[in-house]
């Protein structure tokens, strides 16, 4: 007597390809999380050399203009350069982070 009914195996449902897919879907997940706490401290550090950055400007702006034109206005100013430098290089890894957390 037959029910009318295909019956679906187990074997078929669960097939090798859709239990790797399911995995890799799983750890795809897991990277984009990874990625993305990655950026979150990454951007924490980035406010954090900008707010350095401006104290240093403020400093640098505060010193008579004999010490803005001394070597330590000059020092003063490599720093502000430097950490422009670092803030922008963040911006960038946060970029690329971005663009390999889409795929």
């Amino acid at each position: 007597m037959s029910i009318g009914k295909p019956i679906i195996r187990v074997t078929e449902y669960f097939d090798c390809n859709n239990l790797i897919n399911l995995k890799e879907n799983i750890m795809n997940a897991k990277r984009r999380n990874e990625i993305s706490t990655i950026r979150e401290q990454l951007e924490a550090l980035r406010d954090q050399i900008e707010d350095v950055k401006s104290e240093e400007e403020e400093a640098f702006e505060n010193m008579p203009e004999t010490f803005q034109a001394s070597e330590r206005g000059n020092k003063s100013q490599e720093a502000v350069d430097g950490l422009s430098n670092a803030y922008d290089y963040i911006d960038e890894a946060l970029s690329a982070l971005e663009a390999a957390g889409e795929k």
